[in-house]
């Protein structure tokens, strides 16, 4: 949200106890909009002591530039504080040939395994890497297909 204050109108009067406005900017691209930025999640989970399992969830995708999305890895919780935000997201950078290169948003450890791939036609994202949240020592291994819902 943007606030901003009207300083002048053609015409028209200001009233000054309502001179402000809250103006929400909504981000799109290719890959998530307003309207449908949730994907459905299938993959699998292993820990670094082998144990692995499977995970399935919706996810919302959320665009940050022309190629880029930002989303929380496998099926952590998503929460809007930025702090979470800041420590726990991920990034998809889809490149013009539809392959995926998956990067840290900020805190959070990643390293991307293999190629990650977009599949424009049926709106899916196969990606596989590994994930180090701050202050934890054990690496979470995944891999997941992310098919948009629409």
């Amino acid at each position: 949200m943007i606030p901003l204050k009207i300083i002048s109108a053609s015409g028209n009067e200001i009233n000054p106890d309502k001179d402000f406005v809250l103006y929400q900017i909504d981000l799109v691209n290719d890959y998530s909009s307003i309207d449908s930025r949730t994907y459905k999640m299938r993959g699998t989970r292993q820990l670094e002591d082998g144990i692995q399992s499977n995970i399935t969830s919706n996810k919302i995708l959320l665009p940050l530039s022309k190629n880029e999305v930002r989303l929380y890895p496998e099926n952590l919780s998503s929460s809007t504080n930025i702090a979470d935000i800041n420590e726990r997201t991920i990034v998809l950078v889809i490149n013009d040939d539809n392959s995926v290169r998956v990067k840290s948003y900020d805190q959070i450890k990643i390293q991307q395994v293999g190629e990650g791939v977009y599949d424009p036609e049926e709106k899916e994202f196969f990606i596989h890497y590994k994930y180090l949240l701050p202050g934890e020592s054990k690496w979470t291994n995944i891999t997941e297909t992310l098919t948009r819902i629409e």
